[in-house]
């Protein structure tokens, strides 16, 4: 049996107070850990698949295409391909969330 742990991914993105690894990646999805710092933020950006976001630990605003939500642990947000998407870190501490992209995106 494979275990992965997430300081064993892949760095995809170092920056704004954000940290993200890919953590698991095969033709059908692709598994991103994303640690982001109290201030970070994810700017609004669009891809080509669909995502969900499965929050782990804190409290963050995301934004998806003209809506914006506050979530916190346990909570999954859908975000359909071509929508702008994006998150902040509304909390005190480490904001934690699981993004799967389904399929993943060619190149990653």
């Amino acid at each position: 049996m494979k275990r992965i742990g997430i300081d064993e991914g892949r760095v995809i993105k170092d920056d704004s107070g954000v940290l993200a690894r890919a953590i698991y990646s095969a033709p059908e999805a692709m598994i991103v850990h994303i640690a982001v710092q109290p201030g970070g933020f994810v700017k609004p950006h669009v891809t080509p698949v669909d995502m969900e976001f499965f929050v782990l630990e804190g409290r963050g605003t995301f934004l998806l295409g003209e809506e914006s939500t506050e979530a916190g642990p346990g909570i999954l947000l859908p975000s359909p391909r071509g929508v702008p998407h994006g998150m902040k870190n509304a909390g005190p501490g480490v904001l934690r969330v699981l993004a799967v992209k389904n399929p993943r995106p060619e190149g990653e």
